[in-house]
């Protein structure tokens, strides 16, 4: 399961099963979200989420589908990462309601959102037609965190942590959850590259500035995923902590240190392949496991191909790659 979460530009956020649940089987998504729609009643939608009695029962009040999780256009539509379990509960009028992470019982979270009174875009008419309305910001800001829509969420948070008239106190907590929300950008490999190098560089100054923060820990697990999504990363997170003990004693801090014990699993697993025992790994995993360790040829191989060629992160597994076996 790791090898798959780390690759996600979310952290953090629980990976389940296929939409394959044993039973019973519910609707699909799209026609139930269309059919919601038409009658101006809510649904629930659920990608990556095991069904079970308890969410048929919870279907049976309220309309609730599957969406497949290949539905490119619809994880687009609220930014779902590749391979997170997701719930996205909208209003009569189509608006969201939540757009968050399922936890291990959704069936729980599910009766929560639907009594929510404001959607999500109801919150940014109102902050934005009253902009000095703290109240409104904050339920604002605390559900686009929850839907990781980090692009509407880091201007505002990082505008409190500018502002010299907010408490020392507000201004830290805002720098740290505009990290916590920050994401690579998926346009291009370039681009990729460049905003994953960027949230790197603003994670190690959180983590060696703000070492008391009441998330600390939440930083520190956030910039480890964050190299986690890089080729060949034992070499990075070496440096990123060689960066940060520079750093640290300068200010006078202890150094934080991200994790790096987990690749020697990761060696095991290929090591074990490699001997013809069976790890009852997908080819996908495989290939993930070889672009932490650095190898690029299974890289290239796989990663080159389609449709991973047309993958952001991925164009830069293999651009790195490349440049590793001097290709």
């Amino acid at each position: 399961m790791l090898r798959i979460a780390v690759i996600l530009a979310c952290l953090a956020v629980p990976v389940f099963a296929e939409d394959k649940g044993k039973a019973p089987p519910l609707p699909d998504g799209i026609t139930v979200r269309t059919a919601s729609k038409k009658a101006s009643r809510p649904c629930v939608l659920l990608i990556r989420v095991d069904t079970s009695e308890a969410l048929a029962a919870l279907a049976r009040k309220v309309g609730l589908g599957v969406v497949k999780s290949d539905n490119v256009e619809f994880r687009e539509e609220f930014g779902i990462d590749r391979g997170t379990a997701w719930i996205v509960v909208l209003d009569g009028k189509g608006e969201t309601l939540a757009s968050a992470a399922a936890g291990e019982k959704p069936e729980e979270q599910i009766p929560v959102f639907l009594k929510r009174k404001e959607s999500l875009q109801s919150l940014e008419r109102g902050w934005t037609k009253d902009a000095k309305n703290l109240k409104t910001r904050d339920e604002y800001l605390a559900r686009l965190e929850e839907a990781g829509v980090w692009a509407k969420a880091m201007p505002i948070l990082d505008a409190i942590a500018a502002d010299a008239a907010v408490p020392q106190a507000q201004r830290e907590d805002a720098r740290v959850r505009s990290f916590l929300v920050r994401r690579p950008s998926r346009v291009s490999a370039a681009e990729y590259r460049d905003t994953w190098a960027e949230a790197v560089k603003v994670g190690e100054a959180i983590a060696v500035e703000l070492p008391g923060s009441p998330r600390a820990k939440e930083v520190i697990a956030k910039l480890h995923a964050l190299i986690c999504c890089a080729f060949d990363i034992m070499p990075k997170l070496v440096a990123c902590n060689d960066r940060m003990a520079v750093a640290a004693k300068a200010l006078g801090h202890n150094p934080p240190v991200l994790p790096v014990e987990f690749l020697s699993k990761q060696r095991i697993l290929v090591k074990a392949d490699q001997d013809g025992v069976t790890t009852q790994e997908s080819e996908f995993d495989k290939a993930v496991t070889a672009a932490q360790l650095g190898q690029p040829d299974p890289v290239i191989a796989f990663f080159g191909q389609p449709p991973h060629d047309k993958d952001a992160q991925f164009q830069w597994w293999v651009e790195e790659a490349k440049k590793k076996a001097g290709k």
